[in-house]
């Protein structure tokens, strides 16, 4: 057995085979280094995508700045939207006992939360 353990651990696994040509692989080492182009993975597929950046930038504000679809929002949703669920959670426990007390002390969440502990988002949200 531990003749077969040193022969096993003494082999030296072979690099895998590339399947780009030296041309090809000098070409994407060149590419991938230019800061002027984003590439990144496509939405749908297994496809890249390469882009110009300021195009990319563009793109993105396009969309983010779409009346629309999104709507620029002058104060975070998270306070109001947890405090209502809190709300929500003490009337399932006193009301209507569908939920015990350590049910509610599980789900509940604290508002007043510091800010390393809250979510980060920019001001925008999407219209459903």
């Amino acid at each position: 057995l531990e003749l077969v353990k040193t022969s096993i651990f003494s082999l030296k696994p072979s690099p895998p085979k590339m399947n780009l040509s030296k041309i090809e692989r000098k070409a994407l080492t060149k590419l991938s280094q230019r800061t002027d182009l984003v590439i990144k993975k496509a939405d749908k597929e297994a496809n890249i995508v390469i882009e110009n950046k300021p195009q990319y930038i563009t793109n993105g504000l396009k969309h983010l700045l779409d009346p629309k679809t999104y709507e620029e929002l002058t104060k975070g949703p998270t306070l109001a939207i947890t405090r209502e669920i809190n709300q929500t959670l003490t009337k399932l426990r006193n009301n209507t006992g569908l939920i015990d007390e350590t049910t509610h002390k599980y789900l509940w969440k604290d508002p007043k939360l510091t800010k390393t502990q809250r979510i980060s988002y920019p001001n925008f949200t999407k219209h459903l």
